[in-house]
């Protein structure tokens, strides 16, 4: 599912978890009910939203692509969404 966002679009930070409740910050918004956002100029963040039932696909920069559950331990999640090398990743 594409955020009609205007902005990235294709883009998502893993400061939430992924579907998360949290609505998206994004200077252009069209909020739609799986993908709630609110206007702002400042703290943009998309969060990884999908319409598969569970979780979303998310694309890695070895090229390779995962599905990821909803419920994957916050820490793990914000670690798959760093560069830092070390970060222990856990069960995802």
């Amino acid at each position: 599912m594409w955020n009609p966002a205007n902005q990235g679009s294709i883009l998502f930070s893993t400061l939430n978890p992924p579907n998360s409740k949290v609505p998206d910050n994004l200077q252009y918004c069209q909020t739609i009910p799986t993908a709630p956002c609110s206007s702002t100029t400042t703290d943009i963040n998309l969060s990884a939203r999908s319409g598969h039932p569970g979780g979303v696909n998310v694309g890695l920069a070895d090229g390779s692509v995962h599905f990821v559950s909803d419920t994957v331990d916050p820490l793990t999640w914000t670690h798959l969404g760093t560069r830092s090398e070390g970060d222990p990743l856990g069960d995802w």
